[in-house]
């Protein structure tokens, strides 16, 4: 092992930190996993992971990513994989993927019922190729989705849902100390005046998400730096961190935004009178499908 401030420490820093420069991160060689898009609608395409596997029997699951992460948040790596290790159980998986907004064609006017209705038809396709009722599961207002869809088709068709880090009281998850009062006033200013009428482009959705917690956020970038000689000790989390600082993020469109704001923080319809989907006001009494 080479010396610290070694010629061989220093060159092999020098070396990384250009691909890193040039690439934006390390080769690792890395292959995703495999899928083919099964439908191909307005707001979403659908992936079917694993198509070509012999055997699966197991029951089908459909994971939906949050507006602003890409859908390979469920397969960043080999080695931080959702959809591999939901394969290695036997279990047939799918993903909802609505595309980067800001390339797909009117995708920063989709509303929060685009997205609603688009993880619905998820359903009925997955249903209809399948034969069995699904699961839905989802991370983040993912899971958020999967609770206004189930809502919305009062559990049809779901054999459970599962979320992670999907909140139903939104006021309790405001960031950085910020008083609820004040929060709440200012984010229902922001979006009825601005947010409604733009976008939140991926690199500011992306520093939002450093923000939340600065501090450790600049701890990784330094130790990221400090080990840029050890390209062996970076390699097996440079999925993660490529995905986390640069790949992994999407524009946030502005009706969805706004819509999603409103009725969740502002006025906190999760948990008090019902959101609408559409034309339609739901509850989460509507649910009655196993949750986890």
């Amino acid at each position: 092992m080479a010396r610290h401030g070694s010629p061989g420490r220093v060159g092999s820093t020098i070396q990384n930190a250009l691909e890193v420069a040039r690439l934006g991160g390390l080769e690792t060689g890395e292959e995703p996993s495999p899928y083919t898009v099964v439908a191909e609608k307005r707001v979403f395409r659908l992936r079917r992971y694993f198509p070509d596997a012999p055997g699966t029997t197991g029951r089908p699951i459909i994971l939906v990513p949050p507006l602003m992460l890409t859908a390979d948040v469920y397969d960043v790596s080999p080695r931080a994989s959702a959809v591999q290790a939901l394969h290695e159980q036997d279990v047939d998986v799918w993903v909802v993927d609505f595309g980067s907004p800001e390339n797909e064609p009117g995708g920063l006017e989709r509303t929060l019922t685009d997205h609603v209705l688009a993880v619905d038809e998820a359903i009925d396709i997955v249903r209809e190729t399948t034969g069995t009722d699904v699961h839905l599961g989802g991370y983040s207002q993912g899971g958020m989705f999967c609770y206004q869809t189930a809502a919305y088709r009062r559990s049809s068709g779901l054999a459970s849902i599962v979320t992670f880090g999907s909140p139903v009281d939104l006021r309790g998850a405001i960031p950085l100390g910020i008083p609820e009062g004040v929060a709440v006033k200012g984010v229902g200013l922001l979006a009825d005046t601005v947010i409604k009428r733009t976008f939140i482009p991926s690199w500011a959705t992306r520093l939002g998400f450093r923000m939340m917690d600065p501090v450790k956020s600049l701890q990784q970038r330094l130790d990221f730096i400090m080990a840029l000689h050890d390209r062996e000790a970076l390699l097996p989390r440079e999925g993660q961190r490529r995905y986390l600082m640069s790949d992994g993020w999407t524009a946030w469109p502005g009706p969805a935004l706004a819509d999603f704001l409103k009725q969740f923080l502002v006025h906190n319809r999760m948990l008090i009178g019902g959101f609408t989907i559409g034309d339609r006001t739901v509850t989460l009494a509507d649910i009655n499908s196993p949750i986890l």
